[in-house]
């Protein structure tokens, strides 16, 4: 997120006076860890039985592939706009200040091409911004939906695992009772980001991951879902589990499973920001995080989504599963239950972030839509900056935070106990959010860069390819998420429909 003040591109050389950079290959490598993997893991099975097992697997390696690409467009747009904000990179990216060749040559100017009109591009701008500040609010609106479900579901099972039963287990009081929770401290009105709440989740997720490997070869799932081993019914179930298990399959359920990819490896909004904080601030050290990273993600999704399906078959898209791996697990598992009270102290920690994001973006939005026009530049301390309009923290009222707080965290909460379940909840936000913010924008982005052969680009760009390469990468991006835009929408609709 953007606090303070928006440095003009002219200003950028004074910066490093101001603004001292930390970041590191280690620190990024773990931030990129810890906000990729999330709530989006508990539906990988799900998403792998919708999917087929090789398919699943191909289409998780195109989504790594193209979303560590997209990585890469957003560092080059940092450099080239020296915007450090997902908004910000698409909008002057798309319409700059100047032509993003440093301005009209002499060869241009011979042949009648023009400078852009400041105004317009001023106004194209505005429009952009207002509707990725829509999306990105959408996609973390969704988030919280999940993070709400995922902990109605979790912890009635964890009590009944320790023998507690009647009011303290039922869903609706752990849908209403962390709400209000959740509400008081979304009014709160800064909150950093804190370290500590991202390594509950990495190590919650991680171990999730490896309690799901090892119970695949165990056989233990803490109560009477299966048929006892040994039990007349047992052979007839490992007969039944077999031939629930797909293979290979092609239908419109596939597209499902690459909805689910879009929001399991979003966190593009965060890039900017990341690659702003690096102390050696290049795309080549931006992608050396990124190739320790993503496989390191990649392998523990595929894991995940192979063996879960393969201990569960078709059962982790029955309606007692409802989309997550976890449900599949029964109450007295006691090592999935250490993972559902992580989850939750996960989910506890990281909502009201994710909630108050969402309140700052639902001000910006409304802000941009009554602010007549784009913030005025001025001198300061003989740097170019550009003031905040207004929407910032420090100055939105606070009836104006109670009121977005309460109308964000009751709207999500409602969604979350009416939704059948997280696994339909994930396709819909990749689905319309994820699959646009990782593969479509960035490759807009990349498109409007290579497209111009922008020559400081061109002469950085990493060896393993050509600008004519990435132009062509980014509009793979494009068609491959517009694509799926459509067919997950189809896929969804079905779903909906059964």
């Amino acid at each position: 997120s953007i606090s303070g003040l928006i440095l003009h591109p002219s200003s950028t050389e004074q910066l490093g006076r101001h603004h001292r950079r930390k970041g590191t290959i280690f620190g990024l490598t773990f931030n990129t860890l810890t906000n990729v993997m999330g709530a989006g893991v508990l539906s990988l099975p799900f998403a792998t039985y919708n999917g087929s097992i090789l398919i699943s697997l191909f289409l998780l390696m195109v989504s790594s592939s193209l979303s560590a690409f997209s990585v890469y467009i957003l560092t080059l747009a940092c450099d080239v706009t020296q915007k450090f904000s997902y908004t910000e990179c698409m909008a002057f990216t798309m319409f700059p200040d100047t032509p993003l060749r440093d301005g009209p040559t002499k060869d241009d100017l011979d042949e009648g091409i023009a400078v852009p009109d400041e105004r317009l591009s001023r106004r194209r701008r505005r429009y952009i911004t207002l509707f990725l500040e829509l999306i990105i609010f959408l996609n973390g609106f969704g988030a919280l939906t999940i993070y709400s479900r995922v902990i109605a579901d979790s912890i009635p099972s964890v009590l009944r695992g320790f023998g507690v039963d009647g009011f303290w287990t039922e869903s609706l009081l752990w849908l209403i009772m962390p709400g209000l929770i959740f509400f008081g401290l979304s009014c709160i009105r800064n909150m950093d980001e804190l370290k500590w709440t991202s390594v509950i989740g990495f190590v919650t997720i991680i171990y999730i991951v490896l309690v799901v490997l090892v119970r695949y070869y165990t056989n233990s799932f803490g109560d009477s879902l299966f048929p006892e081993e040994g039990s007349p019914d047992f052979n007839q179930h490992e007969h039944d589990l077999q031939q629930s298990v797909r293979y290979f399959r092609l239908g419109i359920s596939c597209f499902a499973t690459m909805s689910t990819y879009s929001l399991a490896f979003g966190y593009h909004f965060n890039v900017p920001y990341f690659y702003k904080e690096l102390k050696d601030r290049r795309p080549a050290v931006m992608m050396k995080s990124t190739m320790i990273s993503f496989p390191i993600i990649t392998a523990s999704y595929g894991l995940t989504g192979l063996f879960g399906y393969l201990t569960f078959g078709a059962l982790v898209a029955s309606s007692a599963a409802q989309g997550n791996i976890v449900n599949n697990y029964g109450d007295g598992d006691i090592a999935m239950s250490i993972g559902r009270l992580g989850l939750f102290f996960h989910f506890a920690t990281v909502y009201p972030i994710i909630s108050i994001c969402c309140r700052r973006g639902l001000h910006r939005m409304v802000c941009i839509l009554t602010s007549p026009t784009e913030p005025k530049t001025a001198v300061v301390d003989g740097v170019v900056v550009t003031k905040l309009p207004p929407g910032d923290p420090g100055t939105t009222k606070t009836s104006s935070i109670i009121t977005e707080a309460f109308a964000i965290v009751f709207v999500s909460t409602c969604c979350a106990g009416l939704a059948p379940g997280i696994g339909i909840v994930v396709e819909l936000v990749g689905t319309l959010f994820g699959t646009p913010l990782i593969f479509i924008f960035p490759g807009l982005i990349g498109w409007q860069i290579f497209h111009e052969d922008i020559p400081s680009v061109c002469s950085n760009l990493m060896a393993w390819g050509s600008v004519k390469t990435y132009y062509r990468l980014s509009l793979a991006c494009i068609a491959i998420g517009g694509v799926f835009v459509v067919c997950g929408m189809i896929a969804f609709l079905d779903e909906l429909s059964e």
